[in-house]
C-alpha cells in the first residue's frame, strides 16, 4: 500500500480497497492507516475517509495518533478544514495526543481559502496549551494561514523567534506574503536576516518589499531594488513595475509614472491593480481624455473595465457625458454608491441634466438607496453659487425617480441663497408651491389643517354650519346640529328669532339629516376651539358611522380633547389614528405632544417631536 500510494498507483490501491470490502484480506491499524494515506495520495480522499468512518463499527481497531493524522490529511488535501478541525476535536475527546505532524496538517488546512486566521491561531494556542514542540514547518504553515491579518502574522513571527526555530526561504516568502514587516525599514532588517542565514531572496521577496514602497510612495527606494534586483539576475514581472508605477502615483509623480507605463506596455500583462494606478494617474493631471483612452487600450488587449476603475474620474467631476458614454460603450452601469459620489463632487451645473437622466440606469431596487438626503449637501452648493434655477429644476425633477422632497430639503437651499432678498423670494415660492402638501403653522392655535375651497355641493344647512364655525360660536353650531331631525320632505319652520341666521333653529322631527364633510368638519373645529370635548366626541362617531372621517376630522378630535384637559383621551385618541389608516398630521402631534408634557411624560414629548422631524412634518 505504501509503495502504491507514493507512486500513485490507483488501479493497485483500489483492487486492496474491493479485497477489504469483501472481507477476503484480514486488516490491522497500521494497515488501515496505510489504506487511508494511499487513497489521500491517489486523490480520493473522500473514499479514504468513508474507509476512516468504517472504522467505528471495528472496536478491535484501536485508535492512535498516526491514524488521525491520516484522516485529517484527507481532509486537508479535499480542502475540508472544518471537517478536519472536527476530527481533531473528536481525537483529544478520546484522550490521543496530538503530534507536530498533526498540528502541521490542520494548520495547512487552515491556510485554504475556506479557513480563517481565527481558526489557525486557536489550533496555535491549543499547542502551546498541550506543549507540543513546533517546527520549521509548523510556523511555515501559521504564517500562511495567517496571511489575512498582519497583526497575528506578526505574533506568530515573534512566537518564531522565541523559540529560536530554524527559518527556511519558505519561511521568509510567507513572512513577507503575510505583511510581517511593518514598513520598508523592517522588510530591509529581515532582508538582511535572510542574507546572513545564506538564504538568496527571490523575486517573491523583493515583489514584497515593493509593496512596502508604493504604500509609502518610497519610488527612488522601489527603482533601487530594481536595480538589484537585476543584478542578482532575478527576472522581474508585472507586479514588480504595478509596485514601482504605484510608487509613483503615491508620491504625486504623475507624469513620471505614466511614462514609465508607456515604455512597458507592450510587455506588462494586464491587472486590475495596474490598470487603476494608470487611470488614476492620468486623471490626477487632469487629462480625463487619456484617462479614457488608457481605458480604451486596456480593453482591446482583452481586459473587461470594471466599474471602479472609472471611480477617480467620477469623484472629480471630469466631463461627465463622455465618462458615461465610455462606460456605455464597454457595458458598465452606474450604481447608487458611484452616483452618490457624483452628487458629492459635481458642481458643474450644465452637467446635471445628463446627471439626473443616470438615475434611470440605476437597478430600482438599488435606487432605495439613494434618498433625498443625498441631494442637500448639492442644492446647498447650488444655492450658494447662486444657481438657484439648477437647485430648483434638480428638485422638480426628482419626484420623477420616486424621490419625494421634503421641507428639509427646501430648507436646506434656501439657507444657502444669498442675499436676502433672493432668499425671500425662494421662501415665498416655496410656499406658494407646497401649501397644499405642507402646512406651515406659527402657533398651537393656528396649527390647524385647511381645506381648499370645497368643491362639494352644500346645502344651506352646511353653510350655515361652516359659517358659524368660522366664528367659533359652537353653541350656535350646536343648536343647528340638534336642529337636523325635521324630515327634508317636511321642512322647517325657524323659532326663536326668525331665521337661522339670526339665531332661530329648526323644529326636531324624524332622523337626523346628514350634513357635508366640510361642514363636519367645521363643526369639530369649533367644538376643539370651544374645549367642548364631549360635543365632539358624540359627533366624531357620527361621522364614523357614516364613514366620512379624514385627517382633519381626527386632528380636530385630538385637539378638542387636549384643548379641554383630557389628555389621556387625547394619547388615546392620537393612538387609534394608526389603525384607520390616516396619516398623522401637525396638528394631531401638536395635541399629543401639549398633552403628553401636560402630564410629565416630557420624554414621550420628545420623542414625537423627533418623528415629526422624520416625517417632516413642520414643527
Amino acid at each position: 500500500l505504501s509503495r502504491l500510494g507514493s507512486a500513485g498507483e490507483k488501479d493497485g490501491v483500489e483492487h486492496i480497497l474491493g479485497l477489504m470490502e469483501r472481507g477476503e484480506i484480514d486488516m490491522d491499524r497500521v494497515a488501515f492507516t496505510s489504506l487511508i494515506t494511499s487513497l489521500t495520495r491517489c486523490g480520493m480522499w473522500e473514499r479514504a475517509l468513508a474507509v476512516f468512518g468504517s472504522l467505528r463499527s471495528r472496536p478491535d481497531i484501536g485508535y492512535d495518533t498516526i491514524l488521525y493524522n491520516a484522516a485529517i490529511s484527507a481532509c486537508h488535501k479535499g480542502r475540508r478544514p472544518y471537517l478536519a478541525a472536527y476530527h481533531f476535536r473528536e481525537m483529544k475527546a478520546k484522550g490521543i495526543q496530538p503530534s507536530t505532524s498533526t498540528y502541521n496538517t490542520i494548520l495547512a488546512s487552515c491556510a485554504s481559502k475556506r479557513a480563517s486566521w481565527k481558526m489557525a491561531f486557536d489550533f496555535l494556542h491549543s499547542m502551546r496549551h498541550d506543549k507540543v514542540s513546533p517546527d520549521t514547518q509548523t510556523f511555515n504553515t501559521a504564517l500562511s494561514a495567517c496571511s489575512g491579518n498582519a497583526e497575528k502574522a506578526r505574533e506568530v513571527w515573534k512566537w518564531m523567534l522565541e523559540e529560536q526555530t530554524k527559518r527556511d526561504k519558505y519561511t521568509y516568502t510567507a513572512a513577507f506574503k503575510a505583511n510581517v514587516p511593518h514598513d520598508l525599514e523592517g522588510g530591509l532588517s529581515m532582508l538582511e536576516a535572510m542574507q546572513r542565514e545564506g538564504i538568496r531572496p527571490d523575486m517573491i521577496t523583493i515583489n514584497s518589499l515593493l509593496g512596502l514602497c508604493a504604500k509609502s510612495g518610497l519610488w527612488r527606494e522601489s527603482i533601487e531594488l530594481l536595480e538589484s534586483s537585476q543584478r542578482s539576475q532575478l527576472s522581474p514581472d508585472t507586479f514588480t513595475y504595478t509596485s514601482i508605477i504605484s510608487a509613483m502615483n503615491r508620491a504625486g509623480e504623475w507624469e513620471r509614472a505614466l511614462a514609465l507605463f508607456d515604455s512597458l506596455a507592450e510587455k506588462l500583462e494586464v491587472n486590475h491593480p495596474l490598470v487603476k494606478v494608470v487611470v488614476e494617474a492620468s486623471t490626477r493631471i487632469h487629462t480625463w481624455e487619456g484617462a479614457l483612452g488608457y481605458i480604451d487600450g486596456f480593453a482591446e488587449k482583452g481586459w473587461r473595465p470594471q466599474l471602479t476603475l472609472y471611480q477617480p474620474l467620477l469623484e472629480r467631476g471630469a466631463a461627465l457625458d463622455e465618462v458615461i458614454k465610455n462606460m456605455n460603450k464597454h457595458g458598465v452601469s452606474i450604481d447608487a454608491k458611484r452616483f452618490i459620489l457624483v452628487l458629492r463632487s459635481n458642481d458643474v451645473v450644465s452637467q446635471w441634466p445628463r446627471a439626473l437622466s443616470l438615475l434611470g440606469d440605476i437597478d430600482p431596487v438599488e435606487r432605495e438607496q439613494i434618498t433625498e438626503y443625498h441631494f442637500i449637501p448639492l442644492l446647498a452648493r447650488l444655492a450658494s453659487r447662486a444657481s438657484n434655477q439648477a437647485a430648483i429644476s434638480i428638485l422638480t425633477a426628482l419626484p420623477e425617480y420616486h424621490i419625494k422632497p421634503t421641507v428639509v430639503s427646501y430648507n436646506a437651499m434656501i439657507r444657502a441663497i444669498t442675499p436676502e432678498t433672493q432668499k425671500m423670494k425662494a421662501l415665498r415660492a416655496y410656499y406658494e408651491l407646497n401649501r397644499v402638501q405642507y402646512n406651515h403653522v406659527i402657533n398651537y392655535n393656528d396649527r390647524w389643517k385647511r381645506d381648499k375651497v370645497s368643491t362639494e355641493m352644500m346645502d344651506q344647512l352646511s353653510e350655515l354650519i361652516v359659517r358659524k364655525a368660522s366664528r367659533h360660536d359652537w353653541k350656535s353650531v350646536s343648536e343647528l346640529l340638534e336642529g337636523r331631525k325635521l324630515r327634508e320632505e317636511e321642512g322647517g319652520t325657524p323659532k326663536k328669532g326668525g331665521t337661522v341666521e339670526r339665531g332661530g333653529t329648526l323644529e326636531h322631527r324624524g332622523t337626523p339629516k346628514p350634513v357635508s364633510r366640510h361642514a363636519y368638519n367645521r363643526a369639530l373645529y369649533a367644538f376643539a376651539k370651544g374645549s367642548q370635548w364631549e360635543k365632539a366626541t358624540a359627533l366624531f362617531r357620527e361621522m364614523s358611522s357614516i364613514g366620512i372621517v379624514d385627517e382633519e376630522s381626527c386632528g380636530c378630535l385630538v385637539a378638542a380633547y387636549d384643548i379641554s384637559g383630557q389628555w389621556a383621551r387625547a394619547l388615546a385618541a392620537f393612538d387609534s389614528v394608526t389603525p384607520r389608516t390616516i396619516s398623522h398630521t401637525s396638528l394631531m402631534y401638536c395635541a399629543a405632544i401639549h398633552s403628553l408634557d401636560a402630564m410629565g411624560a416630557r420624554e414621550k414629548a420628545l420623542q414625537l417631536y423627533s418623528e415629526m422631524g422624520r416625517k417632516a412634518l413642520r414643527r
